[in-house]
């Protein structure tokens, strides 16, 4: 028999109630500082003493009487008694004339005209927060920054709306842009309208939410968006960029790309991986021809081709873009994969 088969023994008698945790507890320490080596004639001889007197601690439980028994367990429930009781004499409240509430008092801890009264005063709160709440909405909304009229740029061409909270985001001589906040769509229209008076009427796309159109000298574009859903209006003026005659460049990135018919624009930039170009005075036509140019040089995989744009790839894997932009203008772009 090894040291772990007497502690199992051990532990049944405590399982039976036969033994206190404590008594197990310590023949548990002394069991365990004995090393299980198995066939060493000293620690066999160690095992071999637990368990004899063992044997001899069941042999005397089974020979006492009856009343011996009864007479142990009372004590073990006894000294569980005092634990409990010691407990609960830890957990008692310290005013001890403590009683429990109704149970119709426990909503609030007063009687039932008291929680009304909380309840009343519950109502008056949430009522106060709704208010804050709309105070905080009223505040936001007119909140939103006032923007002072520029009397330079192209803001110059067009109307002055009449709504005074916006934000300028730019205004040079090729792009001015705003947006403004708390717009009707009463307000959109009459603004479209004020454009229209203005001369932007030339080419004009009117949808239901979005108007476009050129001014009569077909050098300034105007695009005016509405958003329903947020009752913002944006404005954005568009003006020719400087042409001038430009070069094609022989870089690897454009090398197989079709040189266009007039080289009369903008180069926007110009990398060994990447290259763009605006080119003037482009009709439609011209644009579809120059597509039909790029699709026979090779730009025609994963192709998608629309009436102002057209994307697509080569074996090469280098990426193309060419669009076609306001004032005739057809923009090519070509950049190389990482």
């Amino acid at each position: 028999m090894k040291v772990y088969d007497v502690l199992k023994e051990y532990k049944a008698l405590l399982d039976e109630g036969i033994i206190t945790e404590e008594e197990f507890e310590k023949k548990k320490k002394e069991l365990l500082a004995l090393p299980d080596f198995g066939e060493e004639e000293e620690t066999q001889g160690k095992i071999e003493d637990e368990r004899n007197a063992l044997e001899e601690h069941r042999r005397k439980l089974k020979e006492a009487s009856l009343e011996e028994k009864r007479k142990h367990l009372e004590q073990l429930e006894e000294e569980e008694r005092q634990r409990n009781a010691e407990r609960e004499q830890e957990e008692k409240p310290v005013d001890a004339e403590w009683e429990p509430a109704e149970e119709s008092d426990y909503f609030c801890g007063e009687t039932g005209e008291g929680r009304k009264k909380k309840t009343k005063l519950l109502g008056i709160i949430i009522a106060a927060i709704i208010i804050v709440l709309l105070i905080l909405i009223i505040v936001v909304k007119t909140g939103k920054p006032n923007y002072e009229w520029p009397k330079s740029g192209l803001a110059t061409s067009i109307p002055e709306p009449s709504q005074k909270k916006g934000e300028i985001y730019s205004n040079d001589n090729t792009m001015f842009d705003i947006n403004l906040y708390r717009v009707s769509e009463d307000d959109y229209s009459a603004y479209v309208q004020e454009c229209m008076d203005s001369g932007y009427t030339v080419e004009a796309d009117d949808e239901t939410a979005d108007y476009g159109a050129y001014n009569e000298d077909k050098d300034r574009y105007i695009e005016i968006n509405y958003y329903d859903y947020n009752s913002e209006m944006s404005v954005t003026v568009h003006a020719p960029d400087k042409w001038t005659d430009i070069y094609w460049p022989s870089s690897k990135v454009v090398k197989n790309l079709p040189k266009p018919k007039n080289l009369y624009g903008v180069i926007n930039w110009d990398y060994s991986d990447s290259f763009s170009v605006d080119i003037a005075n482009v009709s439609e036509a011209e644009f579809q021809d120059y597509i039909d140019e790029c699709m026979k040089a090779g730009y025609n995989v994963d192709y998608d081709r629309n009436d102002d744009s057209y994307y697509a790839d080569n074996k090469a894997g280098v990426n193309l873009s060419v669009s076609y932009e306001y004032f005739d203008v057809m923009n090519i772009s070509v950049r190389m994969e990482d």
